[in-house]
């Protein structure tokens, strides 16, 4: 997985399991960094508000893919496969 702050990326290996999200390899990467991870429960499932000091603002927002797609469901809905990769990017919102 990479996590593309703007400024600065860092790259975090994950092992594939089943049943494994998204989500649960970005906590995993905030627990093993002592990064702390903003998030927000909803309906259609949780929603990413910040990583570290990084946090949703009106011009910048986290957004992740997965093999180079934006996905179109919340980051704990969002099953992985084997070979997926995934990035966070911080970034202007995609409207």
């Amino acid at each position: 997985m990479v996590v593309d702050y703007s400024d600065k990326v860092d790259v975090h290996s994950y092992e594939y399991s089943d049943n494994l999200t998204v989500f649960d390899v970005l906590e995993e990467y905030g627990e093993e960094n002592d990064i702390e991870l903003m998030s927000k429960q909803y309906d259609f499932g949780v929603f990413v508000e910040g990583i570290g000091d990084y946090q949703n603002t009106t011009e910048m927002v986290w957004i992740y893919y997965v093999n180079d797609e934006s996905a179109n469901v919340s980051a704990d809905n969002y099953p992985l496969s084997s070979e997926d990769k995934i990035k966070w990017a911080y970034q202007e919102p995609i409207y």
